[in-house]
């Protein structure tokens, strides 16, 4: 690798990090995840779907903590109604 290849490369990390830390969209497209079991092309079976709704619960579970912990951060993007 040449001198300028390095800087080239240096330069662009450099980009990437201030964008990933500082850009105003970082947060804008992150791709949702399907519900469970939606890929499945069968009829599901009573424990298929117990199971799904068991995962699907704790993703609800995940979502409501992840929102809870961004709302008790300084500045996060979530606020509780009554602040």
């Amino acid at each position: 690798m040449t001198r300028a290849e390095k800087n080239e490369a240096l330069l662009q990390a450099k980009t990437r990090e201030l964008a990933n830390k500082h850009g105003k969209h970082r947060h804008a497209y992150e791709r949702r995840r399907s519900p469970p079991g939606f890929w499945r092309i069968d009829f599901p079976s009573t424990q298929e779907e117990r199971e799904d709704r068991q995962k699907l619960e704790k993703v609800e579970r995940d979502v409501v903590a992840q929102r809870y912990n961004e709302a008790m951060r300084p500045g996060g993007a979530y606020l509780f109604k009554d602040e």
